[in-house]
């Protein structure tokens, strides 16, 4: 969970029309930080004011009514050839008719060639016109549905609220499979891992749209445990979305712990985003260190030429360090 967040910063690259390489100079709109949310919207984040001299700066092109359908990743001003892709192209299909939005997104190598992901060559999420989602899909590289793959890479939405919707995910042939945690990109769009037997996981958005709480239900429609004594996790987040706090909550909606004794954890970012401290705490608010190597608070430090990971101090409840390199 820790390394996750540590790499939770999504390499989202896009590419225009095949056989049309994009230069630094046809870009003048640059961030640090480029990922994809709970509900599959982008979010730019941390402008880059100097792109030139940033080792990873996302450039972003814009249609006439404001929607990115190109983002490309520079190093020092060149395409970025490392991560899983190098360019994404961004799409829109839209039906009057239905009152919906398709947004596609591909992936692409250096050359301009599709570029498998994972299983997947692209995803796409489907929008109403009011912005809500309906339903998340992962495409192969002619663009239809993902499919004939060993696991589950769609998933549904249905909105009991105008603030809470409830995700499911769902084989190729529409057939109901317990929540999986699958994305390309191989990071989570949620913290929290989602054990097996758990089918529906509730979503309750703040005023901003962001996820502040998720729950799981089993197949039975009843609340279903992350681990024991969890049934919920609650999340604080900063003006960009990034989650700065969260907290375990158990089946009476009160404050509870995780099997290590850790009830809250918060997070600490850099100017590009990236994770620089992680703290946990007991029920009693004060630092409380994991069951496995007993960790209380980790600083990571990265390196000011390329952004690469430099340095991780582990640190006890009582303040000792424990570990790192």
């Amino acid at each position: 969970m820790r390394r996750l967040f540590a790499q939770f910063l999504v390499l989202l690259l896009i590419v225009p029309a095949v056989g049309s390489a994009q230069k630094f100079s046809e870009f003048t709109e640059f961030y640090r930080s480029v990922r994809v949310n709970g509900l599959e919207q982008l979010v730019f984040a941390y402008p880059s004011t100097d792109p030139l001299r940033d080792p990873s700066a996302y450039g972003v092109k814009r249609d006439s009514a404001g929607r990115p359908v190109m983002v490309m990743r520079f190093y020092f001003g060149n395409p970025h050839t490392r991560g899983l892709w190098t360019y994404m192209r961004i799409q829109y299909l839209t039906s009057s008719e239905a009152g919906t939005t398709l947004q596609r997104r591909t992936f692409h190598a250096p050359n301009n060639a599709p570029m498998q992901v994972g299983y997947a060559y692209g995803e796409e999420a489907l929008f109403r016109a009011n912005g809500e989602i309906i339903r998340y899909a992962q495409l192969d590289r002619e663009d239809n549905l993902l499919g004939k793959v060993p696991i589950v890479t769609a998933c549904r939405y249905r909105y009991t609220a105008p603030t809470s919707v409830i995700q499911e995910w769902r084989f190729e042939s529409g057939k109901l499979h317990w929540v999986a945690n699958n994305y390309p990109d191989s990071s989570q769009r949620f913290l929290e891992h989602a054990p097996d037997g758990a089918y529906f996981r509730t979503l309750t958005m703040d005023e901003r749209g962001q996820v502040a709480q998720e729950s799981l239900l089993g197949i039975d429609k009843r609340p279903f445990a992350y681990q024991a004594g969890v049934y919920a996790v609650r999340y604080v987040r900063d003006t960009v979305g990034q989650i700065t706090s969260l907290s375990y909550i158990g089946a009476d909606g009160a404050p509870t712990a995780d099997t290590s004794g850790i009830s809250t954890i918060q997070f600490e970012y850099d100017d590009w985003g990236r994770e620089v401290v992680w703290k946990a705490f007991g029920l009693d608010e004060k630092p409380h260190g994991g069951s496995s190597d007993g960790a209380a608070r980790i600083v990571r430090q990265y390196s000011s030429f390329d952004g690469s990971l430099e340095k991780e101090e582990i640190y006890n409840a009582e303040g000792a360090r424990v570990g790192g390199e």
